[in-house]
């Protein structure tokens, strides 16, 4: 593998373009992958980056210039999707997004700093979408060895990811996960607890319903 010393494999692409199943597939590969790093957001040099090998999701999108100076070496992967099914799919992670996971101030702040609003605007999101792909694709211009563009949605398995990595075993299938769905009974009523403030029983619901799909998966 291409990889030297502390360096790292970075997944900058944004959200809801395939960022959980990259995580997942490079488990499969046997690189340990951390899906949503968002302690970095507050620190640049968490400890996260010495217990994994590579990283997928929000904030790297932000954050790669920085990771990239602190990390000689690293190799970044951008996994992106056609614009419109990508609005369609932020659309829903801001709408029906927060029934399914628990929102936190500090993600409003950072998507208030990265995409300049709290929640879902077309227009906004549109010129952010056009704006990231064209400053990431600039910024590598000149090392176009260390970058990666990937649509995983049209790609069957990681023969482009593995040749780029300089891996030596087999490719394997894209992992397919965290595709649009309905909100479970539980979750939305953990969602109405958490917008009266309810925050602690709506942790516990959410916790229970976990438990729940966990059983589920197994049968």
């Amino acid at each position: 593998m291409r990889l030297k010393g502390n360096a790292r494999i970075f997944n900058i692409g944004l959200p809801r373009t395939g960022t959980t199943s990259f995580a997942l597939t490079l488990d499969r590969l046997g690189l340990p992958c951390l899906h949503f790093p968002f302690d970095l957001y507050k620190d640049i040099n968490s400890r996260c980056l010495d217990d994994y090998q590579a990283f997928s999701d929000t904030p790297l999108s932000l954050l790669y210039p920085e990771l990239d100076k602190i990390r000689p070496g690293s190799l970044f992967i951008l996994t992106k999707r056609e614009k419109p099914a990508w609005l369609n799919s932020m659309h829903w992670l801001r709408t029906v997004g927060p029934r399914i996971w628990a929102r936190k101030p500090i993600y409003d702040e950072y998507n208030l700093e990265f995409f300049g609003t709290k929640g879902y605007d077309e227009a906004v999101y549109s010129a952010v979408y056009d704006r990231f792909h064209s400053e990431a694709e600039d910024y590598f211009k000149d090392r176009r060895d260390d970058l990666l563009i990937i649509d995983i949605t049209r790609s069957k398995d990681t023969t482009q990811l593995n040749q780029f990595l300089d891996l030596d075993v087999p490719a394997v299938p894209w992992v397919r996960s965290n595709e649009s769905r309905t909100p479970t009974i539980l979750q939305n009523t953990a969602f109405h607890l958490e917008q009266r403030s309810l925050r602690r029983a709506g942790a516990v619901l959410r916790k229970i319903d976990r438990r729940i799909q966990r059983v589920l998966r197994k049968k």
